[in-house]
């Protein structure tokens, strides 16, 4: 589901379009103060991240899964490690390990 979302700023607000055709959870975290952004983004909409664009790659993180779902592994600083370089899955939620 990353691949479903086009990066950028408009207005001064760092986000995204879901240029896909499922919608998408969206968990952000800007990792200077952690703080966490989720969204529900339909098709052709567009996530708000609350953030101007952060400066620098490691400056963010985010996870996209369908709705009903979520990352298979905690949406924390702690685990940038693997949420950084898109290695998580995405599991049903209720589902053990979720």
């Amino acid at each position: 589901m990353e691949a479903c979302l086009e990066w950028g700023d408009l207005d001064g607000q760092f986000g995204a379009v879901n240029i896909c055709n499922k919608p998408t959870t969206v968990l952000f975290m800007t990792l200077a103060d952690e703080h966490v952004t989720e969204q529900e983004v339909p098709p052709g909409g567009r996530f708000n991240s609350g953030a101007a664009k952060p400066v620098g790659l490691d400056a963010w993180m985010f996870t996209a899964c369908p709705i009903g779902y979520v990352p298979s592994v905690r949406f924390s600083a702690g685990n940038a490690n693997v949420i950084l370089p898109s290695l998580y899955n995405c599991l049903r939620q209720g589902r053990p390990g979720a």
